[in-house]
């Protein structure tokens, strides 16, 4: 019988996929479309970072990199976590893998035991939840509604942490809302896990440069959950090196291990070895602010909450969650069609300016 595993039935299609490919068809039926789906910027890789990549072709970088990469990588981020967050690392809790993407993934398996709870705070990115399923975890989801930002707070932190919760994912600056935790929203959010050191937090902060309310922070800036913080970050975003795959968790020397040693069983180390790519410049964030420029159109989402939401399959849901980007109305997917205003279909970063 041609039946794939109970694992890959658990998950649900990719719904980044789902709406690139309602795009398409969007596109082909002569709808203006911005498709905002993927989260790429809408300039290309600055050319220093190039040139640094055909020298590195040049010196015959082109064999196996270790596993948790390059050391001279990994220093390049302990520096960048001194320099532009004031956090303080070795290069021995410094892994890279191919993407944050992964980055996040290796943490959750990592960590993850079957029957344990997972805090996703909604909107969530489409990801968080599947892999907590892969890693036979339960996806707690925690509703964030626009009247408060989209941020859950310390009350509805502390309300749905059980014995049975392991971790915390927290992406600030947010995917998909593009909210920016406060660092008074992060201490009271640290203050309540200080009361639960059972409960680790994955923080998410590809997006800590595309930000326009000012300074980003961390929560592994709190001591008293340093050493049960993860941070995800990577290139992708800040320097339009989505395609090049590289990202990095910094964290618990221990955890760093666990995930290098997963790496090392399925795709090995990263290829990029130079230094990471330069602060952003002023060129770089007008590229930026003229992506994020407020637009007149119409949102849709190209999936329905049934077919997609782990709620639907194995999630725990403590509160509705009307919030998640799964839960867009088939209805406002047929009146933004009609529309003649460009037509959006997620609500990240757009692959060209909105006017």
């Amino acid at each position: 019988m041609n039946t794939p595993s109970n694992l890959i039935n658990r998950l649900s299609p990719s719904a980044t996929l789902a709406m690139s490919q309602r795009s398409a068809e969007l596109k082909a039926q002569g709808v203006d479309v911005i498709n905002l789906s993927v989260g790429e910027p809408d300039f290309n890789t600055p050319e220093h970072i190039k040139e640094a990549a055909k020298q590195a072709i040049d010196d015959n970088f082109s064999r196996y990199s270790p596993v948790p990469g390059y050391p001279a990588l990994r220093q390049a981020i302990v520096d960048k976590l001194k320099n532009e967050n004031n956090l303080e690392y070795t290069i021995n809790q410094i892994s890279c893998s191919n993407g944050a993407k992964q980055s996040v993934c290796n943490v959750v398996m990592a960590l993850v035991n079957e029957g344990d709870e997972v805090i996703v705070p909604a909107p969530y990115w489409v990801s968080y939840p599947e892999m907590v399923l892969m890693a036979n975890g339960t996806p707690v989801i925690v509703a964030a509604g626009i009247e408060q930002d989209f941020k859950i707070t310390a009350e509805q932190l502390e309300a749905t942490i059980t014995d049975k919760t392991k971790a915390l994912i927290l992406c600030s600056p947010s995917n998909p809302t593009g909210s920016v935790y406060s660092r008074e929203e992060l201490a009271a959010l640290a203050a309540v896990l200080e009361r639960h050191p059972q409960v680790y937090v994955i923080a998410d902060e590809i997006y800590e440069h595309i930000n326009y309310v000012g300074r980003h922070e961390s929560i592994a800036q709190f001591a008293g959950v340093r050493d049960r913080v993860v941070i995800i970050n990577g290139v992708s975003k800040a320097y339009a090196m989505t395609g090049w795959r590289i990202g990095f968790i910094a964290g618990p020397e221990w955890i760093v291990k666990a995930c290098n040693k997963l790496q090392g069983q399925y795709t090995s180390g990263p290829w990029y070895h130079r230094r990471l790519p330069k602060p952003p410049t002023v060129a770089l964030r007008s590229l930026w602010r003229r992506c994020a420029r407020p637009s007149s159109v119409a949102a849709t989402s190209s999936y329905s909450s049934a077919a997609t939401s782990p709620a639907s399959r194995s999630t725990s849901l403590r509160e509705p969650s009307t919030s998640s980007p799964s839960a867009a109305p088939t209805s406002a997917r047929s009146s933004a069609t009609r529309s003649s205003r460009p037509l959006l279909t997620s609500p990240c970063i757009s692959s060209r300016r909105a006017t």
